[in-house]
C-alpha cells in the first residue's frame, strides 16, 4: 500500500521497543509518516477533526510491525543466481554434476564462457568441493567457472585453465591456482583470480538486462517485507549502465524497497569520486550512497578468514587483505569525507585489527558510523574491544545454523565462543541483522526464526522482539536514521508490515514463525 493519503489503522497489536512489549493500539498515518499512535480509548474523533478524509481500516487484531531493513545483501547477485541452474539445491556431487550437465548440453558448442553459482560442500553428502576432472566431464569443452556460495572461492574446469594460461598465472602469484601433489591444478582458484576471470570473460549486461534483474530482486525482497536494502552490488570504476538502470527502475516502480548502496573501493584515493556519486543521489527518494565496502579477509568455508591461531583442519591462519597501516589510512580518509566504511571481517584477527585501527584513528569529535560486517569469530574479550571502538556491527544470525558443521571442523573448540551475536546485543554494541543474500535465504522472518534457535541453546539465542529490533531499529541506527525509521512512533516513516497473525506468542515460537505470512507492506 502506498501511503500518500491519510489512513487510520485501528484494532492492532504492535511492538514497543522502549519496554520490549506488545501493545494494543491504533495508528494514524498522513503523507507517509506516522501522525499518531493511540492507546485504546484515546483514538481521535476523526469526524470532528480536520482528518475526515482518513480512510479507516480495521485490522481486527492483526499484528503491525516495522518493515524490515537489511544492512548487507546483494540484490543483483541474488537475481543472477536465482536465474542460474539451481546447483545451490543439490544435495550431492552427483546431483550437482547432473544439473550442470543438463544446462551445458543446451548451450551452443562455441559458447565462450559459462559462470554458475553457488555450491556449498557442507550441503553435499560427500562433504567436499567438486573436482576439476568432474567439471570436465559435464562441460563439453566449454570454459566453466563455478563459485562457492561465499563468493571467495571457485572451481574451474580444464578448458578455462588452459584459456587463462594457468602456468603463467601461477608463476605470477602461486596463491592464484591451487596445485595437487603432482603439480597439476586442482581447479580451485581464489577470489581475486575468479573476479579477474569474470571481468575479462563474462559478457557485459545491457541496461535492459540489469534493470530486469534489479526489478526481479527488489520486487521479491519487497514481498518478503524489506523496505530498505543495504546493497553491495557495485565497485569502482562506477558502472553507468547499472546506475542508469536503477534510476529508470525507480521511475517506473517507486513502490520498490530503497537501495542504500555499499560501493566497493580498492584505494582511499577513490573516495573523492564516490563523494561525487553520493552527491548525485543526495535528494533521491530511493537511492543513497551510504558506505565504502572493503574486504579485510575471506571466508571461513574457504579457510581464508583471518584468524589469530591456525585453523583446526588446515595449515595457516587465512588471508590478510588489508594491513593495519592501510586500515588506518582508510579510516582517516573516510572520516575526512564523512563517508563510513563497511568492512568485511569474519576472523577474530581481522576484527581485532579493524578495532585497533578504529581506536588509533578515533578523532576528538564525531565520526561516520563505521560498520564491521559479519564479525563471526570472537571471544568475549574481543567484544569488549569492539565496544570501545564504537564500530557498528552487521551480523547474519542464520550463519550460526548453516555454518555449524563446517565451522566446527575449521575452528574446533573455538566455535563454542564464536558467533556471539546475542552477547554483542547484551553488551550494547550497536547491532543490525542481515542475510548477506544470496549467501543465505533473504526472507527476514526465516532469518529471525533461526536467530531464535542457536545450536548452543537459549543463552545464545534471541527472542522475537530482540531480533525484530535488530532487523528494524538496529539497522536504522547503522544508517543514522534511528530518529525517523524502524519504529512505530509519531513522525517516523510509515514503513510497516501487516502480518497474518493476531497472537504475538506465535511469533515467539520459531517453528510457528516460519509459517507466518506477510499480508501487506505499507510504504
Amino acid at each position: 500500500m502506498a501511503l500518500k493519503e491519510t489512513v487510520f489503522l485501528k484494532n492492532i497489536s504492535y511492538p514497543d521497543f522502549d519496554d520490549m512489549s506488545w501493545k494494543k493500539t491504533s495508528v494514524l498515518i498522513k503523507n507517509g509518516l506516522i501522525e499518531g499512535v493511540y492507546e485504546p480509548g484515546q483514538e481521535p474523533d476523526l469526524a470532528k477533526s480536520s482528518l475526515t478524509s482518513a480512510a479507516t481500516k480495521d485490522l481486527q487484531g492483526k499484528i503491525l510491525i516495522p518493515a524490515f531493513l537489511d544492512s548487507h545483501l546483494h540484490p543483483h547477485n541474488w537475481a543472477t543466481r536465482e536465474m542460474m541452474p539451481p546447483i545451490r539445491e543439490a544435495g550431492s556431487i552427483e546431483e550437482f554434476l547432473n544439473i550442470i550437465d543438463d544446462h551445458m548440453k543446451k548451450l551452443p558448442p562455441d559458447t565462450p564462457f559459462v559462470y554458475i553459482s553457488a555450491w556449498k560442500e557442507s550441503q553435499f553428502v560427500e562433504k567436499r568441493a567438486p573436482k576439476r576432472e568432474e567439471l570436465d566431464l559435464v562441460s563439453y569443452g566449454i570454459p566453466l567457472l563455478c563459485s562457492r556460495i561465499c563468493g571467495h572461492v571457485a572451481m574451474v574446469n580444464t578448458p578455462l585453465l588452459n584459456l587463462l594460461d594457468w602456468q603463467s598465472q601461477y608463476a605470477e602469484d602461486p596463491a592464484r591456482v591451487e596445485l595437487d601433489a603432482a603439480g597439476l591444478p586442482t581447479g580451485r582458484i581464489t577470489e581475486d583470480f575468479y573476479n579477474y576471470v569474470l571481468d575479462h570473460y563474462a559478457q557485459e549486461e545491457t541496461k535492459a538486462q540489469v534493470k530486469a534483474k534489479l526489478a526481479f530482486a527488489l520486487d521479491a525482497m519487497g514481498k518478503a517485507g524489506l523496505a530498505v536494502l543495504g546493497a553491495n552490488d557495485q565497485a569502482f570504476p562506477f558502472n553507468e549502465t547499472f546506475w542508469g538502470a536503477l534510476e529508470e527502475l525507480y521511475q517506473e516502480r517507486p513502490d520498490l524497497p530503497a537501495y542504500y548502496a555499499q560501493v566497493s573501493l580498492s584505494s582511499p584515493n577513490q573516495i573523492k569520486a564516490l563523494a561525487k556519486l553520493k552527491e548525485r543521489y543526495q535528494e533521491h527518494p530511493k537511492i543513497q550512497i551510504c558506505h565504502i565496502k572493503l574486504f579485510k579477509d575471506g571466508s571461513l568455508g574457504g579457510r581464508t578468514a583471518l584468524l589469530r591461531e591456525d585453523y583446526e583442519d588446515t595449515a595457516g591462519r587465512g588471508a590478510d587483505l588489508i594491513s593495519k597501516e592501510k586500515l588506518e589510512e582508510w579510516f582517516k580518509e573516510a572520516d575526512k569525507w564523512n563517508i563510513p566504511l563497511a568492512i568485511h571481517a569474519i576472523g577474530d584477527k581481522a576484527s581485532e585489527d579493524i578495532a585497533d585501527a578504529a581506536l588509533k584513528t578515533k578523532p576528538d569529535g564525531p565520526r561516520p558510523r563505521h560498520l564491521l560486517i559479519h564479525a563471526q569469530i570472537h571471544d568475549r574479550a574481543l567484544l569488549d574491544k569492539l565496544k570501545q571502538s564504537d564500530l557498528y556491527l552487521c551480523v547474519q544470525p542464520s550463519f550460526t545454523r548453516s555454518d555449524w558443521t563446517m565451522a566446527r571442523e575449521a575452528l574446533g573448540d573455538r566455535l563454542d565462543q564464536s558467533y556471539l551475536f546475542h552477547a554483542m546485543y547484551e553488551k550494547g554494541i550497536p547491532l543490525g541483522f542481515s542475510t548477506d543474500s544470496p549467501v543465505e535465504q533473504m526472507e527476514p522472518l526465516h532469518s529471525i526464526a533461526l536467530s531464535m534457535k542457536d545450536p548452543r541453546g537459549p543463552d545464545f539465542s534471541f527472542d522475537f522482539l530482540q531480533a525484530l529490533e535488530a532487523y528494524s531499529k538496529g539497522n536504522a541506527r547503522i544508517w543514522g536514521l534511528e530518529d525517523s525509521l524502524g519504529q512505530m512512533k509519531p513522525s517516523y516513516q510509515a514503513k510497516l508490515l501487516i502480518l497474518d497473525e493476531t497472537d504475538p506468542e506465535v511469533l515467539e515460537d520459531p517453528d510457528r514463525l516460519m509459517h507466518v505470512q506477510i499480508l501487506e507492506r505499507m510504504d
